[in-house]
């Protein structure tokens, strides 16, 4: 009598799936012969089926219900896709939020949800991370082709880095590898959108504030260094890659065809920027891409000095080396103490 008892509990599953499969797919056959075609009315529809069923499920234990009515959301975030990719979605663009929304409130509310059930076999639980987990990648990748379809093109570099940066922080409060490659992600494609604005020559005050974003990330994490663990490696990786991408937005910014001096006064500028937010943060990085910066600013003196008159051209290639020859006095001199500023 007592062996009949697994038996009977999972005959009680098997004949609980099929039920539950039966339902939803007959609700979604159902839909599709009353009319209710495969178009924008999903994106709203299949996350307001998907939530009110899993509600459904919660309040009567039906649980393999709630696992299967996913496919509604499913649905909607495939409509969602084809609707992306038309000539000219904009005017579906609020819409098109409502199934990425969607799947972060059903990331939360599962573990919610299978806890008000009680009782909720292994398999399910395991069915739920795997579906939790595809979740947030399947949001993460639609948020991705949301900002390149509706996000207007001087923006987009702008949101991309502050999605990353939203990603980053949650991945603060909330651990998981996902939520760090996440933000990865999207950094990475909006710092190579801007690298291919930057091809176009074009730099927008946008772009700007995205670079500012990477440095302003890099100060947080160096700050809270006891919480947000980030290794010294990357921090240099990241002023290195900031300060590059601001001298070349600044480069393309002053640019002036057959005037190249420009060019020259702002990468002194810059490179004493740099120099001097390097000895305020105590950052090495920031004082040595300053100096680098500086010497770039000094050798660009070149080709301007060589369309001088012959008189001239010897005075500015004299002055240069007196220049050189002070720097290295000085360098000799105060050694120890440019090595520990430096």
């Amino acid at each position: 009598h007592r062996s009949n008892v697994p038996l009977a509990n999972r005959l009680t599953v098997i004949i609980e799936i099929i039920f539950s499969v039966g339902f939803v797919l007959q609700l979604l056959v159902w839909l599709s012969v009353v009319g209710v075609e495969f178009d924008q009315k999903w994106l709203w529809l299949g996350a307001l089926l998907t939530v009110g069923m899993t509600l459904y499920s919660v309040l009567t234990r039906a649980r393999f219900i709630g696992l299967f009515s996913q496919v509604y959301l499913l649905v909607s975030c495939w409509v969602m896709f084809k609707i992306c990719i038309e000539p000219n979605p904009k005017q579906y663009a609020t819409l098109t939020l409502i199934p990425i929304a969607t799947m972060y409130l059903m990331n939360l509310g599962i573990p919610i949800a299978i806890a008000r059930i009680g009782l909720v076999p292994k398999i399910i639980h395991a069915m739920v991370d795997w579906v939790q987990l595809a979740y947030r990648i399947i949001a993460a990748a639609l948020g991705l082709l949301w900002i390149h379809s509706f996000v207007p093109d001087d923006w987009q570099v702008l949101v991309f880095i502050l999605v990353g940066v939203a990603f980053f922080a949650v991945q603060c409060l909330r651990s998981g590898r996902e939520w760090e490659w996440a933000a990865l992600v999207y950094a990475l494609v909006g710092y190579c959108t801007l690298i291919i604005e930057f091809t176009g020559k074009i730099a927008s005050w946008e772009s700007l504030l995205a670079i500012a974003v990477l440095f302003g990330v890099q100060q947080l994490a160096r700050r809270r260094g006891n919480e947000v663990k980030v290794p010294d490696g990357v921090h240099k990786w990241l002023i290195l890659v900031g300060g590059t991408l601001l001298f070349t937005w600044l480069s393309i910014k002053v640019s002036v065809p057959g005037d190249h001096s420009l060019h020259t006064i702002a990468w002194t500028v810059l490179g004493v920027c740099y120099f001097g937010t390097g000895l305020g943060l105590k950052e090495r990085w920031y004082r040595l891409m300053g100096l680098g910066t500086l010497a770039i600013a000094l050798v660009s003196l070149v080709p301007i000095i060589w369309q001088m008159e012959p008189e001239m051209k010897i005075a500015s290639f004299f002055v240069m080396g007196l220049v050189f020859i002070g720097l290295g006095f000085v360098y000799t001199r105060f050694k120890d103490k440019i090595k520990k500023l430096l």
